[in-house]
């Protein structure tokens, strides 16, 4: 089992707030983390993504999650919509991409279990795509 680091303040327990002195806190988590629905379709996360999460705050990792489990889990990964696409440019990380307002997904699909694997989770800033605090380029 592994632990889910999660940044935490030493006064108050919040993920961010004022005081500015933080510490992070484990949580446990199964690796990787799993989303499952009525449809067949489940979702897994990789490690990298696992850390994208955790160095998010809790609105955004509750929006990104929410969001994941709508258009990758609760509807078909494979379809093309506004949001949801093959990649442009063939990568060695991921296949496809969900954009979710500044955050971008990117996912691999395999057919045979109904899975989608989300590898990594950045956002963008401009032009700029940014995964655990650094300029990245698919």
């Amino acid at each position: 089992m592994c632990k889910l680091q999660l940044p935490q303040c030493n006064g108050c327990h919040e993920s961010h707030c004022s005081h500015g002195t933080f510490a992070y806190r484990a949580i446990p988590c199964r690796s990787p983390i799993v989303l499952r629905s009525d449809l067949g379709w489940k979702v897994e996360f990789s490690g990298a993504a696992l850390e994208a999460l955790a160095d998010m705050d809790k609105t955004e990792r509750r929006f990104v999650l929410g969001s994941i489990k709508t258009h990758l889990c609760n509807n078909d990964p494979t379809e093309v919509t506004r949001n949801k696409f093959p990649l442009r440019r063939p990568s060695v990380h991921a296949e496809r991409e969900l954009r979710l307002q500044d955050w971008r997904v990117f996912y691999a699909v395999r057919e045979n279990p109904q899975t989608a694997v989300v590898q990594l989770i950045g956002q963008k800033r401009g032009n700029k795509l940014i995964i655990n605090g650094e300029e990245f380029e698919l």
